[in-house]
């Protein structure tokens, strides 16, 4: 018999001990007049629970270059999937930071419990 985690267990586990973060929805659209000019338009979505892991030196993609030392890694639970896309900005510790990758961890049944948003401040 397998054992299934509960997607609850890990949204009460981030609430519980995790910290909290803003995530900005990007919404980009182009004019339709001969300048195309690009607007930009912003959805905040506060107080998400989620993990945060500080890369060091000694992780691997600091040490493969992919990634700088004090780059951020965010880890949601699956009801943020909408929300964690690349080009959006998640503000922390009022800090502001670019997700570059998001990667999603599913389990039995394609179920997602873990997304995990690799950013860059700026």
């Amino acid at each position: 018999m397998a054992l299934m985690l509960d997607t609850r267990y890990i949204q009460k586990n981030m609430a519980a001990v995790g910290d909290t973060c803003t995530i900005i929805e990007i919404s980009r659209s182009t004019g339709t007049d001969e300048y195309r000019i690009v607007t930009e338009s912003e959805t905040s979505h506060t107080s998400l629970s989620c993990f945060v892991q500080i890369l060091t030196e000694e992780d691997e993609g600091v040490k493969e270059g992919t990634a700088r030392a004090g780059d951020l890694i965010f880890w949601f639970d699956s009801a943020n999937e909408s929300y964690c896309a690349q080009g959006n900005r998640i503000t922390f510790d009022s800090k502001t930071f670019q997700i570059k990758d998001v990667r999603k961890f599913d389990a039995m049944g394609n179920t997602t419990y873990l997304i995990q948003c690799f950013t860059e401040q700026i």
